[in-house]
């Protein structure tokens, strides 16, 4: 099946009903909505280094059978998978890193689809690959990128593209398991007596410096909950890295609008002292995942990130009825709290055939430790033997 490619600098330039049949998936990370919110917003562009670049093939009649995310990158910034040093090895031997090529959801370490293909041609799948990264790699010849990349992408689609000569490179990150648990309770009940105690004393600690805890989920957040959680956000980020985030102010009076449809898909849980509220904690939800996105405090309270981001996420999975809780990315100490280690999938082409061995080589290396820990990780988990 011959495709025929091309590159749009906004989605807005994509008919949205093609983009939803390419990402159907019920995942809010991939949906229009929020792609063109990042666009629109200011978040992603040419000035902030995302410069959208939508890949779209289609057919003799030119109808759109996949569409790929994709930006072209003028750093590395906001992706989770680390390639900082590739950077400096290649600055080292006087070679410009930047720009590459990345398919991504910009700030968003969640795993999903980044190939988008019409249902009616997956049977095709390994065909549109194919010429999906020929076209990537064209882009890559005119632009002199020296990198593509593909992150978070299924597991499936990574060892698809490493039948076109990418490197798959994984990684690990930290997810809750709902073990069909009634409640906090019984998900307590299956850990180690040491653990339990442990997490009802840090659950115990937040109450007893006078912290209530309300969540608001979907149509209940109001456009006041939206700017609440904007001042959190960006105070910390100032704090943390002397800026004020990725996302704009815009970005969240966006989705506090009904008609962005990401609103619906959101929760926010705040902590309240003498009813002010002093902290809080935003999530995404589908039908099956709840993801932990950002949080932020305006002081520090004792153990309050631990209950805002992992227990009341929990809490939240089990009100409705989700299966995994995604929590970010990082944070060794999830394990201890019952969050298990999973792999996370990255997919490479590197066109400098020395850079590409190099890294090949490091990769490898690199997955060897990873399982080595990953295994070792598993050990430390709180649940009792039999589980």
């Amino acid at each position: 099946m011959k495709l025929y490619p091309q590159f749009f600098t906004s989605c807005a330039a994509i008919d949205e009903f093609d983009w939803q049949r390419c990402f159907p998936s019920s995942q809010p990370f991939t949906q229009y909505n929020f792609i063109s919110t990042l666009e629109n917003t200011g978040c992603v562009s040419k000035q902030t280094g995302w410069q959208p670049c939508h890949l779209v093939l289609s057919d003799d009649s030119q109808q759109v059978v996949a569409i790929v995310i994709l930006y072209i990158k003028s750093h590395s910034y906001g992706e989770y998978l680390f390639d900082w040093s590739w950077a400096d090895a290649f600055y080292q031997h006087g070679i410009e890193y930047y720009p590459k090529i990345v398919s991504a959801i910009p700030f968003t370490p969640v795993t999903g689809a980044r190939f988008g293909i019409v249902e009616e041609f997956a049977e095709y799948q390994d065909d549109i690959l194919s010429q999906a990264t020929q076209a990537i790699n064209s882009l890559a010849k005119q632009i002199d990128a020296q990198t593509a990349q593909c992150l978070f992408l299924t597991q499936q689609h990574a060892e698809a593209l490493a039948d076109n000569d990418w490197l798959k490179r994984c990684d690990v990150q930290y997810h809750w398991f709902n073990r069909n648990y009634g409640d906090f309770s019984e998900f307590l009940a299956q850990l180690t007596a040491r653990k339990r105690k442990s997490i009802s004393k840090e659950r115990q600690a937040v109450v007893d410096q006078g912290i209530q805890i309300r969540s608001f989920v979907g149509e209940q957040l109001t456009k006041d909950h939206w700017r609440e959680f904007y001042r959190f956000y960006q105070a910390t980020y100032m704090k943390r890295s002397g800026h004020q985030g990725y996302l704009t102010p815009a970005f969240f009076d966006a989705l506090a609008q009904p008609t962005s449809g990401i609103s619906k898909n959101s929760a926010i849980v705040f902590a309240y002292r003498d009813e002010k509220a002093v902290a809080a904690a935003l999530f995404f939800y589908d039908n099956e995942q709840l993801y932990g996105r950002y949080w932020g405090a305006e002081q520090a309270f004792n153990n309050l990130h631990f209950e805002l981001c992992y227990y009341q996420g929990i809490e939240l999975c089990l009100k409705l009825g989700l299966s995994r809780f995604n929590a970010g990315a990082q944070g060794q100490h999830k394990l201890k709290r019952g969050f298990e280690p999973v792999y996370i999938y990255g997919s490479y082409q590197v066109y400098q055939p020395v850079f590409h061995r190099a890294i090949s080589d490091f990769i490898a290396r690199e997955h060897e430790q990873l399982e080595r820990y990953t295994e070792q990780a598993k050990t430390e988990l709180p649940f009792k033997k039999s589980q």
